[in-house]
Parts: structure tokens; C-alpha cells; sequence
């Protein structure tokens, strides 16, 4: 589903710090011109559909009521949570597969994670924390 407006395209930029620390700038665009009845548009998409994929570039309400519609489709979702920001544990609940990089590992676990060791205690931890089926 693809729909036009007057909101400009949004764009983010990574930076990569001497130190290896990486953070970045994101100017919000169209992403956040999403409403609840774009989705309800779908709604006839998300009865045929497998997997639904989101993002944290849209607002929040959006991606929680995208969540529910999605379940309620008995579609799979995939929640790429970035850039990192709180959503209800019984969102995140609802999601099937979580994709995190390690700046928002740390922010969903409270945690530093600095290595691959971090990372991998870190997905073991995200999964039972969200009771989802993966963290990726």
C-alpha cells in the first residue's frame, strides 16, 4: 500500500564515532503521516498475508494498532525496533520476530552491549523478556 502527501520524505543519518560508537540524527518525514486508516486500508492485505514488517519510524500508536490488526489478520510480525523508543511490553509481546542492533539491545535491556558475547546473552535475554519467538 503506498499513499501520497504533502509531509516530505524523512531521512537518517549514521554516525560513526573514533571510538566505534555509532549514533544517529533521523528527521522525521511522510513515515510519521501514517493513520490508522492507512491500515484499515490494508485490512484485506493483511488477511492474505503471512508476515507483517514494521518499524519504529512511525507513530508509535500506529505501530501498536498495526500490531493488534496484524494478530487479529493471524499475520506473523516483525518489529525492526529502531530507532529504539519504549513500546507497551504487550506489544512488543505480540511480536514474533524483534530485530535490534546493539545500540537498541542496550536500550531494550538497560544494557551496555559491547561485544559478541553481550550480543548473544543479550538476544537470549530479549527473548524471554518479550516472549517472542526470536530476537534477531
Amino acid at each position: 500500500h503506498v499513499r501520497r502527501c504533502k509531509e516530505p520524505t524523512g531521512m537518517g543519518v549514521i554516525n560513526a564515532v573514533e571510538d566505534g560508537s555509532v549514533f544517529a540524527c533521523i528527521v522525521r518525514g511522510a513515515n510519521f503521516a501514517v493513520a490508522k486508516e492507512d491500515i484499515d486500508k490494508a485490512q484485506e492485505l493483511l488477511e492474505e498475508t503471512y508476515l507483517v514488517i514494521l518499524q519504529m519510524e512511525i507513530p508509535q500508536e500506529i505501530n501498536e494498532y498495526a500490531i493488534k490488526k496484524a494478530k487479529e489478520c493471524g499475520c506473523k510480525v516483525l518489529l525492526n525496533a529502531a530507532p529504539a523508543a519504549e513500546i507497551p511490553l504487550d506489544y512488543l509481546k505480540m511480536c514474533d520476530i524483534i530485530v535490534v542492533n546493539e545500540v537498541e539491545a542496550g536500550f531494550y535491556l538497560k544494557a551496555d552491549v559491547k561485544n559478541e558475547e553481550e550480543a548473544r546473552k543479550g538476544i537470549a535475554a530479549l527473548t524471554k523478556a518479550y516472549e517472542t519467538g526470536k530476537a534477531v
